[in-house]
């Protein structure tokens, strides 16, 4: 907020991607007339409700009774595979950090084509999952001039000397997820 202050601006939008929702939306609640309005594309439910428990059990069977449109049970359904199996299948990042990041942290620390792989290969599977079965994991489709970006990202922001330090942040989801973790607490700690 005093960020957007200082450059002049009294009132702005805001957009939240991955941790950024969760402070993009605390922005707009605790200053809604400064923040007319808000775009996140990673909200997840805080808690799931009954509601959304019988939504997902029920909704593939009565799609209308839930609000679901067609493209929605196309993308939900079959839940297990989508949901969980898809979690699993692109979680392994997380439970690096989250248990070996000194490993993790040397050797993107000594190889910036070690980090260029690690980071691509998020922004690869995370457009679409599709592209795991590709030879070049869709790395071409995602086009020359975003992938140049994407280098020129790591190479002007990445602080070599400082991986370890950073990756060792992750122990924290480990830790908390076998404490019942609570992900404002988690995110407002550092």
């Amino acid at each position: 907020m005093q960020l957007m202050k200082r450059l002049g601006f009294q009132q702005f939008y805001a957009h939240g991607g991955d941790w950024g929702w969760l402070v993009t939306t605390n922005m707009a609640q605790l200053e809604p007339k400064t923040v007319k309005g808000l775009h996140v594309n990673f909200a997840p439910p805080s808690k799931p409700g009954l509601l959304m428990t019988l939504s997902i059990m029920l909704g593939r069977r009565f799609p209308k009774l839930f609000g679901f449109t067609e493209t929605d049970v196309e993308r939900l359904y079959p839940c297990m595979e989508k949901l969980v199996l898809e979690s699993i299948k692109e979680s392994g990042y997380m439970h690096i950090q989250a248990t070996k990041p000194d490993t993790a942290g040397r050797g993107l620390n000594d190889s910036p084509v070690g980090l260029a792989a690690y980071i691509l290969e998020k922004f690869s599977t995370w457009t679409d999952h599709d592209f795991r079965n590709l030879e070049d994991g869709g790395l071409t489709r995602l086009g020359i001039g975003a992938k140049g970006r994407h280098f020129s990202n790591v190479k002007k922001d990445f602080d070599w000397r400082r991986q370890v330090d950073k990756l060792n942040q992750y122990p924290h989801f480990k830790t908390n997820i076998e404490d019942n973790f609570d992900l404002f607490e988690l995110l407002t700690r550092h």
